[in-house]
């Protein structure tokens, strides 16, 4: 097996396993919480917590660009360049770093009693808002340093250290609160850990990358201004994904509860758990595009973007076939029977058509980054928002959490399957005519395999554990049969290759 295959197979096992033990402890952890901390305590951390990620919006979309400029100049065997990208960016985080710090206190001593109706609230939100909002900022300045995990395909190492972190959260999480703590301590444990991977992690960047140097001569006005003009179009779609993907909370929590959004919530992380998986399985589609079109393979370029479309699309039909037949009574079987398992699966079911459709269209926006022709995802994520906006404000005080999600997914839906392809710049040559037909036959065979589910496990019986591996375990499989009518001959052959590769490298 190849060095870059190795570590690519490496990477996406370790990602998964990361994913696999987050997504089990997210399952044994939420019902803990809310039954330890109530519905509404913890619909007020879920909040703090959407707010807390919106401050990432102070990246001002840099962190892409240093990624793919660090990434670009390994691979160009450039060194120097690299220090100048790393020490530049550098100097900006530790800079944004500082805003972070001022707008968490001013959103904390300004913001949080002007909109809180619960008095009693307000100190307990602002000590957690601070002590997260101080520990991401401490974050920052580790965004100098992904791009040299990419261009090493690293990816096994951050997943290791993540895997680490999240075990040790739930177990001092689960204990504390046991013993009577509260989200003030849970806010505590998660800014000691952050700050410990943090560390660990920019510790091994500079094992990888040997030539990394500091200095005043590595500052450059004139890289400054180029990552500038790759980050602004970035930004306009960090924002407007942020805003997008947390306004339905936000909206939900001024026009109805915090108790009610607790149920929404549900749905809300089994989506977020689904795409997790998805993205650490197929998530290094950046730094392979990025290689090759830095060496100018084309052909390897195209080949790659159809591959990832297609195994996109599978997974994608996977997971939403599997929300469909077995999401309720898994649910319900979760959160236990007095849980508003039904209403949380309907919003399961609208927020992951959404979140999968943009999955689905990711290799084109990878390829749409590594060109330096993003400026068209930022416009389309710009409009996705604001009818998120308009649809939140329309949808969630007529429908409640369901109208919320139709709001987030119905953009992406429209944005990422339909006015993408459509508006793809025609100098990113993509063999559409062949790809398409393959993929509108395989989502056909998909509601197939689903409509036939649903007579051997009907939706209005409960499975117990066993129906519902049984069923996930058909819906796999048929799934993994109907993907062999949109490979094609070569990439059959290549997906057997690196198979019969991996087996030997692990004798």
């Amino acid at each position: 097996m190849t060095s870059k295959a190795s570590l690519i197979l490496k990477g996406s096992g370790f990602r998964i396993l990361q994913t696999l033990v987050v997504v089990i402890i997210g399952f044994l952890m939420m019902p803990f919480l809310i039954n330890t901390l109530g519905t509404d305590l913890y619909g007020l951390w879920i909040v703090i917590g959407s707010v807390v990620a919106s401050f990432y919006i102070l990246d001002l979309g840099f962190s892409q660009a240093v990624t793919r400029y660090v990434s670009k100049s390994i691979h160009e065997n450039d060194p120097h360049q690299a220090n100048v990208v790393i020490n530049t960016s550098l100097l900006i985080y530790i800079a944004l770093g500082l805003v972070v710090v001022i707008v968490t206190y001013l959103v904390a001593l300004f913001g949080i009693e002007s909109i809180m109706d619960n008095t009693e609230q307000v100190s307990l939100t602002q000590i957690v808002l601070i002590i997260l909002g101080t520990s991401l900022a401490l974050d920052f300045p580790s965004k100098a340093y992904p791009g040299i995990v990419n261009a090493y395909m690293r990816f096994d190492f951050v997943a290791k250290t993540r895997l680490c972190k999240s075990v040790i959260d739930a177990a001092l999480i689960y204990y504390f609160l046991s013993n009577g703590h509260g989200i003030i301590t849970m806010a505590i444990i998660m800014f000691v850990t952050g700050l410990i991977s943090t560390s660990i992690f920019m510790w091994f960047t500079h094992q990888l990358f040997k030539e990394l140097s500091y200095g005043k001569k590595y500052i450059n006005k004139e890289t400054l201004i180029d990552m500038s003009h790759f980050s602004k179009w970035v930004l306009i779609i960090d924002i407007s994904n942020i805003l997008r993907d947390k306004m339905d909370i936000w909206f939900i929590a001024y026009f109805l509860s915090n108790s009610i959004l607790t149920t929404y919530y549900v749905g809300i992380r089994l989506a977020d758990y689904a795409m997790q998986f998805l993205v650490q399985a197929t998530g290094f589609t950046s730094p392979i595009l990025t290689e090759y079109y830095t060496k100018k393979d084309y052909l390897r370029l195209q080949d790659s973007i159809s591959l990832f479309i297609k195994a996109n699309l599978v997974l994608s039909m996977i997971t939403l076939s599997g929300f469909f037949i077995v999401g309720e009574s898994f649910i319900s079987l979760w959160m236990g029977p007095e849980f508003s398992a039904h209403e949380a699966t309907i919003c399961l079911l609208i927020l992951a058509s959404g979140r999968l459709a943009a999955y689905v269209s990711s290799p084109l926006q990878s390829l749409l980054m590594t060109t330096n022709q993003h400026n068209l995802s930022a416009w389309i994520a710009l409009a996705e928002t604001l009818l998120s906006v308009a649809l939140c404000w329309i949808l969630v005080p007529l429908h409640g959490i369901t109208g919320a999600a139709a709001a987030v997914a119905t953009p992406y839906v429209l944005g990422r399957l339909i006015i993408l392809p459509l508006l793809m710049p025609k100098n990113l040559s993509i063999n559409s005519a062949s790809l398409l037909p393959k993929c509108a036959i395989f989502t056909v065979i998909s509601l197939l395999i689903s409509y036939t589910a649903t007579i051997l496990y009907p939706q209005n019986s409960a499975l117990d554990l066993i129906g519902i591996i049984t069923a996930t375990v058909m819906i796999i499989s048929s799934h993994l049969v109907a993907a062999l009518v949109i490979l094609s001959k070569r990439e059959l052959e290549l997906i057997k290759a690196l198979l019969i590769r991996k087996k030997a490298g692990n004798h």
